[in-house]
């Protein structure tokens, strides 16, 4: 028996049977009420999807996205209200149903699938029996051994491997792309008729988000399911998604074939979106990201609530007066801008190629560095997280560090600035052992290189404003004293591109990327020659991103930083950084200028990485080869003799369970890379579940 045929109908079920539209929605008006105002959240949505139909929805943070869909599932909170309006399923209107009939259409005839699968799984049960009881709750009839059957039918279906024994572990023993898949097959238990995935993959590595997103495909095709996918990230909805819908404070300004809005928008905001995303396919002097910030919900313009963000507006009278209705232009599409027809042209000078600056002397080196933890988990022994890494990095350079969460490229970074002693190696900065030098040489050090950690809520004092902020090493290292301090905060300020102003606000009054730029200020107060910026942008929202990107590109070429790039986005790596170094479980397997390493990617892994990246071109996204790597790292407590990679490595031979490869040139391929059998070039072929044989060795 099939995953898909437990019910009498014997397979996944057609929306009245007659291909009309699963879900319906119009006029869908839904607000917040808070602090004496109402936040308006959606604001007159229409939209449907059609049986077997993937539909995106994409906007940045606060665009209604979320609350949309919440109001779909009927899970919108008590301080919300929908005040107009229908959502119809299958001709049955959610809004208007008893709470009873509610529960029986979700997880029966509607599912959703979560951001954090741990929120929707019970830490205490076992796998097993949290998918059973999403069975059972809607199917009575199915004995004991039949829901066992089914579970791990399921679990097959969305890529976990040996799904019996899976069935009695618990949620901490997966990790987190292999939990998302556990969710998406809770939800298409019951073969549901519409599934909603909100930002299934917004916190997984790019190799894992490709596994949840083969689970995703698998799940609909195998239900014939409607499928909602809510996304920040425009690469996944061109690999995903048939329609598109673009929603901006509250509203939808762009809807239509995936592939048209994204080749050829019609709405400012799309374009602005797109131009500026950095892309794995091309690499540009400067990104165009969208000026300011999305607009107070309370507080939206009767007009257009994109005009004082866009280019088009000019400040025209009817974009400033007049709000535009969301109507069919002259390509078939809807677009909610009086002058769409103008879009076209809005982005179309060529984009100037990016080149790289001329290094300077060597700042910092790092040699054989080693990091060890203990292992808390057995109690004896230790954790190799960082093993035997080494690399040199130039004034005005700027050297990339990615890898799968785990990799250890945070723990090089914070070894650098001596956050954590190394255990092993050395780090030397402008001719200076740090790891050899005193608590004097240490303290003159730390002023040359500074860290700016990725959520910057998180490093800055809610207490103090951001003029004490940025005052404080000032005044702790004296570089300036008396009333130029004053003065050098507003230099600060200026430098980020933060209004002075401002300076007396605390950090909750500022935007994510506000708060990001305040964190580079404080960094750059201490005048370093280096920057170790750990995910500084992996937060922020598309438009945000890119002024972030902008800025540290400008004050690096204004003041000759250097810096250190860790980050698990390829394509704002490809964007930003002149060299890369790929880790994987503790080392460095690839280490190459940007040119090489994205155009003759020589390493197996790093050419898994790359084919992973979803790109924001339908057509490209649908023909690319992927190479969809089986399973998780193997732990750093245990690792693999030989070749860290060949457990997941479709090259593997028993040669690289017998020796370690260097990290040297090889044969053809002039930068280092630790393969036995690089090649320099994408592969072939893409790798099948041969790989897990392979694996063995």
């Amino acid at each position: 028996m099939s995953v898909v045929d437990s019910r009498a109908a014997g397979g996944p079920r057609s929306a009245q049977g007659d291909g009309g539209p699963v879900l319906r929605v119009r006029d869908l008006r839904v607000g917040f009420t808070g602090n004496g105002a109402e936040v308006v959240a959606a604001d007159g949505l229409d939209f449907e999807v059609r049986p077997g139909e993937t539909l995106g929805i994409v906007g940045e943070s606060g665009s209604g996205k979320s609350a949309t869909v919440a109001a779909v599932m009927g899970l919108l909170p008590g301080t919300a209200s929908v005040r107009a309006g229908e959502i119809s399923l299958l001709g049955e209107d959610l809004l208007r149903v008893s709470p009873r009939r509610l529960r029986q259409l979700r997880g029966n005839d509607v599912a959703m699938v979560f951001q954090d699968p741990m929120t929707s799984l019970d830490p205490v049960m076992t796998i097993g029996d949290q998918i059973g009881e999403a069975i059972t709750a809607h199917q009575h009839d199915l004995s004991k051994a039949r829901v066992r059957e089914r579970a791990a039918e399921l679990l097959s279906l969305v890529g976990v491997s040996s799904p019996e024994r899976r069935l009695d572990q618990y949620p901490h023993e997966f990790s987190g792309g292999m939990r998302q898949r556990v969710v998406i097959a809770m939800a298409i238990a019951n073969d549901p008729r519409l599934l909603i995935a909100d930002e299934p993959t917004t916190a997984l590595d790019v190799t894992v988000q490709a596994q949840v997103l083969e689970a995703l495909r698998a799940a609909r095709d195998a239900t014939g399911a409607a499928t909602i996918l809510i996304t920040h990230d425009l690469g996944v909805v061109a690999e995903m998604a048939d329609r598109l819908v673009v929603m901006y404070a509250g509203r939808i300004v762009e809807h239509g074939p995936v592939r048209e809005v994204l080749r050829d928008p019609r709405h400012p905001y799309t374009r602005g979106l797109l131009d500026g995303l950095p892309r794995l396919d091309r690499r540009v002097a400067r990104l165009r990201p969208i000026p300011g910030q999305p607009p107070d919900l309370a507080a939206i313009p009767g007009a257009c609530a994109f005009h004082e963000r866009c280019a088009l507006s000019q400040d025209r009278a009817r974009c400033r007066e007049e709000r535009p209705a969301l109507r069919v232009t002259a390509t078939g599409r809807e677009s909610a801008c009086h002058f769409a027809e103008e879009v076209a042209g809005a982005g179309a000078e060529p984009d100037e190629p990016r080149t790289a600056g001329t290094p300077g002397p060597v700042v910092l080196e790092v040699r054989d560095l080693v990091k060890r933890f203990p292992d808390r988990r057995s109690g004896r022994g230790e954790v190799s997280a960082v093993d035997g890494v080494s690399f040199a990095l130039r004034a005005g350079e700027t050297l990339g560090v990615v890898g799968e969460s785990g990799c250890g490229k945070s723990t090089v970074g914070r070894a650098i600035v001596r956050l954590l002693e190394p255990s092993g190696g050395r780090i030397v900065f402008h001719g200076t052992d740090l790891t050899a030098a005193n608590r004097r040489a240490l303290r003159a050090a730390a002023r040359g290189l500074q860290l700016v950690f990725q959520d910057p809520f998180a490093s800055l004092n809610p207490r103090m404003t951001v003029r004490q902020v940025l005052a404080e090493p000032l005044r702790v290292h004296r570089l300036v004293t008396g009333d130029r301090i004053a003065a050098r905060v507003t230099e600060l300020m200026d430098l980020v591109r933060l209004n002075p102003e401002h300076a007396d606000r605390y950090p909750h009054e500022f935007s994510g990327g506000q708060r990001q730029r305040v964190a580079v200020a404080r960094a750059l107060a201490m005048e370093p020659s280096v920057l170790v910026l750990d995910e500084p942008v992996s937060a922020l929202d598309v438009s945000i991103q890119a002024q972030v990107l902008n800025m540290l590109d400008r004050v690096q070429r204004e003041l000759g930083l250097a810096y250190v790039f860790i980050s698990h986005d390829l394509s704002v790596v490809r964007h930003l950084c002149d060299r890369i170094a790929v880790m994987y479980l503790g080392r460095i397997v690839e280490l190459a200028d940007n040119g090489e390493l994205y155009e003759r990617p020589a390493h197996p892994y790093t050419q898994a990485l790359l084919s992973a990246v979803p790109v924001p071109d339908p057509d490209q996204a649908r023909r690319r080869d992927r190479i969809i790597l089986r399973g998780a790292p193997p732990s750093p407590a245990d690792p693999p003799s030989g070749c860290r990679f060949r457990t997941r490595c479709w090259r593997a031979e028993q040669r690289c369970a017998d020796e370690t490869p260097p990290l040297v040139p090889h044969g053809t391929v002039a930068h280092p890379v630790a393969c036995h059998f690089a090649d320099g070039g994408a592969p072939a072929f893409v790798p099948t579940d041969d790989v897990a044989e392979k694996g063995n060795l």
